[in-house]
């Protein structure tokens, strides 16, 4: 069986990345998972460690996924994507709006926590996840116990400065493993 087709947003990435190395995170998740060129471009960065201060950035190189297939690079290929990323270019952020158009137009799934994107992301009718969902798809496949599913959170809301939204998917799932 065919693995879906998911777009990750720079949030979701920044956040999976805090748990440990991106490859190790990522391979773990049930999706064949994408990466736009927008995204890509962006400043992708978490703090280097829990302790780390805030203005201490480690920059995230995700070639490696790349390169091993556990990650693709994708960018618009027809005017119908490119009209619709120029169309919510105005609505969300470049990253955002290019996850988004390539999304709908290839009717694929996207991860994404912001907000503004959800929305949008619902409005078009695709297929969203949340970091929460995420993690907890990780802790299934690597079979993580509490103690290491709480470490995971606590690295994310520590490096990666992320803490969801009570009415995202799966919130409820995160505070108890707090």
């Amino acid at each position: 069986m065919a693995k879906p087709d998911t777009l990750l947003d720079t949030c979701c990435i920044l956040n999976l990345c805090a748990v440990d190395e991106p490859q190790a995170v990522l391979s773990q998740l049930p999706f064949r998972l994408f990466i736009t060129a927008s995204v890509e471009a962006e400043q992708i960065s978490i703090r280097p460690s829990p302790q780390a201060k805030r203005h201490e950035r480690r920059r995230i190189d995700l070639t490696p996924c790349v390169t091993s297939g556990v990650l693709d690079r994708c960018k618009p290929e027809t005017a119908e994507e490119r009209n619709l990323y120029v169309e919510l270019a105005l609505e969300v952020d470049d990253g955002e709006a290019m996850t988004l158009a390539i999304a709908a137009t290839r009717r694929w799934a996207i991860a994404t926590d912001d907000t503004a994107a959800r929305n949008v992301a619902k409005r078009l009718g695709l297929t969203m996840y949340a970091t929460p969902q995420l993690l907890r798809l990780w802790a299934a496949r690597t079979k993580a116990d509490h103690q290491r599913i709480h470490v995971a959170i606590t690295r994310i809301e520590s490096m990666a400065r992320y803490v969801p939204n009570p009415a995202m998917p799966d919130a409820d799932w995160w505070i108890k493993h707090r």
